[in-house]
Order: C-alpha cells, then sequence, then structure tokens
C-alpha cells in the first residue's frame, strides 16, 4: 500500500497518520525569563488525548529542552531519535546517542533537563502521563 492509501484508509476509519516533518515546531520560550528552549510540536494535540502527553523536540547546537526542573506527578520520558543530546539529572551527566531512553520517575527529587552541546541538531521525543494534579518544580 501507498502512503496515501494508508492515509486515506486511516481517515475513513477515523484513524489519523500524520508527519513529524510536517508539523508546525513552535520555539519554547520561558515567560520568567525569556530564555529561548527548543522547538516544539505536541504530537497528542492532533487527538484530543486527555491522559498522555507527547511531543517532539527540535534542540538546536547551544540550547537547552528547558530549565532545569521536576514533576510531582507527571511520569516522564525521553526518546533520543537523532544527535548526541546531553542529558543533566540532579549531578549525573550523561551524553546521550540514538535510539537511548531515559525516564523521570515523580518520586525523585532529583531535577532534570537535556541540552544540546554538539554541533548537531537533536531531535527526541518527550512522552509523559498528563495528570492534572502535576506541578512542576523549577530550580
Amino acid at each position: 500500500m501507498q502512503y496515501d492509501d494508508i492515509r486515506e484508509s486511516m481517515n475513513r476509519n477515523n484513524c489519523h497518520a500524520l508527519s513529524i516533518n510536517e508539523i508546525e515546531h513552535r520555539e519554547l520560550v520561558s515567560m520568567k525569563t525569556g530564555k529561548t528552549f527548543s522547538k516544539s510540536a505536541i504530537l497528542t494535540d492532533f487527538f484530543e488525548f486527555k491522559d498522555l502527553f507527547v511531543h517532539h523536540e527540535i534542540l538546536e547546537p547551544g540550547k537547552q529542552a528547558s530549565a532545569p526542573h521536576r514533576h510531582t506527578s507527571c511520569e516522564e520520558m525521553i526518546v533520543v531519535l537523532e544527535g548526541c543530546p546531553t542529558l543533566y539529572l540532579g549531578d549525573l551527566v550523561r551524553q546521550l546517542k540514538p535510539g537511548d531512553f531515559v525516564g523521570f520517575n515523580p518520586v525523585s527529587q532529583e531535577l532534570h533537563f537535556i541540552e544540546n552541546t554538539t554541533d548537531e541538531e537533536v531531535r527526541f521525543l518527550v512522552i509523559c502521563s498528563n495528570p492534572k494534579s502535576d506541578q512542576t518544580i523549577y530550580n
């Protein structure tokens, strides 16, 4: 089956297929400091999901994906698709590569963030639970 045939069949069956490369990504900006972060597209918005939150991130060289943070009830996982970002988790610093994934449990008190310390663009998925009670704690 050709891609267009698959897409047409999925639409007939109320199932949607989209390409990450076709979706607009918006630059994230801290409301507190004005600092710019990654470019992000929230994939789950296309399906009106309530309990799952997935976004695709494009991280330019020298940028962080976010400020250091942790969640009070959200379970979060990062899956590296392209590039080699640096993971910061408390005192741990680790270079990641395509195919690597890491999870952040809300019981941890450690702050985390991803940074691109390379000269190449990084792309990754962030997959999270979406509890209404979650609070994001920054340093």
